[in-house]
């Protein structure tokens, strides 16, 4: 199922940081901020679906080149690999912290783990992907949803936290807020397998509310039934919150890495040796010195944003000259 890619891409480490986010936040600014945000991606993912459909295979750069040029092409490029090592860097951290409480190694080992492994799913095909990301988006919601029902159910709920607003440092939270809904980075994947306009809206639609819901009762679940909520939730779950840590993360930490590897393939021409190490190392180095879980909000957030300010004027502006051109 073809909208398995752009879930398994949306729900990836952003989701562990949100109920730590609603718990600050509040969680009726949180859910509106979730709503307005998912549907604004919506609209923004449609639209890029329409350049994708009608100028073919490329990554982001890629489309910035043929409206733009090649100088604003390497300026984004440059803006655009740092906000996907950033992201490869939120996955490292969730899951070397993971696998050190899990197993109790060195955090150094934990790293070099997280990474021998991507290295590993990286030598697959697509199609290989697409069949693991069917499975493994499964895994996650049932996880997601059997998580919270059992928070609900068997922890006392305290109702009067519903209605808790702190909007002081909002623009800061909504970060997170961004980096969990932001799932542009598939729209190319999807490409290439989707050549129907009202397919691919029906995918961007039910890929994005799926994980929209999740997101608001895995995040109410948590909220309304504990006090002290850490940087990454599912570690309130111990050992299988660890393990789930990782299930979530690894997928898209995949999905991520191809993506960055094909802007080295198909925009930058490099071969695809260089092309690979470029895509695993700077990030895999970068988690030697970043990987406090303490660390993690702060990541997603500066990422959120970049991500959104590089993304969004941009894809909007291709669009608009898109349609001019017709």
């Amino acid at each position: 199922m073809k909208v398995s890619i752009l879930i398994g891409t949306i729900i990836g480490a952003g989701v562990l940081s949100l109920p730590y986010v609603y718990s600050k936040l509040g969680p009726i600014l949180a859910i509106l901020l979730t709503f307005l945000f998912s549907l604004f991606f919506i609209l923004i993912a449609i639209i890029y679906s329409k350049i994708a459909l009608m100028y073919g295979k490329h990554q982001f750069p890629g489309y910035v080149e043929l409206f733009f040029g090649k100088k604003i092409k390497y300026t984004v490029l440059l803006l655009l690999l740092i906000t996907l090592y950033g992201t490869v860097l939120s996955y490292y951290i969730a899951q070397a912290n993971a696998i050190y409480n899990l197993t109790g190694i060195p955090k150094y080992l934990a790293i070099l783990l997280s990474f021998l492994l991507l290295n590993l799913a990286l030598i697959k095909n697509i199609k290989s992907v697409e069949d693991f990301e069917k499975a493994n988006v499964l895994i996650v919601i049932s996880f997601l949803i059997t998580i919270s029902f059992y928070f609900l159910t068997f922890y006392n709920i305290n109702i009067n936290k519903l209605f808790e607003i702190h909007p002081e440092h909002v623009v800061y939270f909504i970060g997170p807020i961004i980096f969990s809904l932001f799932g542009l980075n598939a729209i190319p994947e999807l490409r290439e397998l989707i050549s129907d306009e009202k397919e691919f809206r029906n995918t961007i639609i039910i890929g994005y509310l799926i994980p929209t819901i999740l997101y608001i009762l895995f995040s109410l679940s948590i909220v309304l039934t504990h006090n002290d909520i850490p940087s990454i939730a599912t570690f309130l779950l111990g050992p299988l919150g660890y393990i789930l840590t990782y299930i979530i993360t690894f997928n898209p930490m995949v999905s991520l890495s191809y993506a960055i590897k094909e802007i080295y393939l198909f925009d930058l021409k490099l071969d695809n040796e260089l092309s690979h190490v470029l895509t695993v190392l700077p990030p895999f180095l970068i988690s030697f010195i970043i990987n406090d879980p303490k660390q993690f909000v702060g990541v997603l957030s500066i990422v959120g944003w970049l991500s959104f300010l590089i993304s969004i004027p941009l894809i909007v502006v291709m669009y608009l000259r898109m349609r001019t051109k017709r």
